[in-house]
């Protein structure tokens, strides 16, 4: 074979897969993000309490009780240090757009898994990680977590 067709040959088919893997990249997102959750007043929740967290891919509202929507993925962490982090769900092929989403902060294993803040946020969806800090000394729950980063 000729080593001009060759190289021609090669460099189309690295063009063509490094274009497929670009597009996949930006559509083989996690059903749910990894969330990382640092609390500012430990005293309240001694090291190995363990928290529920969330996801409201489609904006569902974080300081309602009751049974999950049917948007909401839930996950739990085991707090360390002041620090939480949950694991990225399984990923999927998703279209990503601009959309309200929420995640709720609850007390796991505590008389009726008490909600202890969440955040809302607009943005392109299915994010990779989002990062909440979490202040118990809060008067309410609304005004508990702040939302810190979210990263695609």
């Amino acid at each position: 074979m000729n080593p001009v067709r060759t190289l021609m040959v090669v460099g189309l088919t690295l063009l063509v897969g490094g274009i497929s893997y670009a597009a996949a990249a930006e559509i083989w997102r996690p059903l749910m993000p990894q969330v990382e959750i640092e609390i500012v007043d430990k005293m309240d929740l001694p090291d190995g309490s363990r928290l529920m967290i969330i996801y409201g891919e489609e904006g569902s509202n974080p300081f309602r009780n009751g049974k999950l929507a049917p948007d909401q993925r839930i996950s739990s962490c085991k707090l360390r240090a002041g620090y939480c982090e949950t694991r990225r769900m399984k990923h999927e092929f998703l279209f990503r757009d601009e959309k309200l989403q929420s995640i709720q902060v609850r007390r796991l294993n505590v008389d009726g898994n008490p909600i202890i803040g969440g955040v809302t946020w607009k943005n392109l969806s299915n994010p990779r990680r989002v990062e909440i800090d979490c202040d118990l000394d809060a008067l309410d729950e609304v005004s508990a977590c702040q939302l810190t980063a979210v990263r695609h």
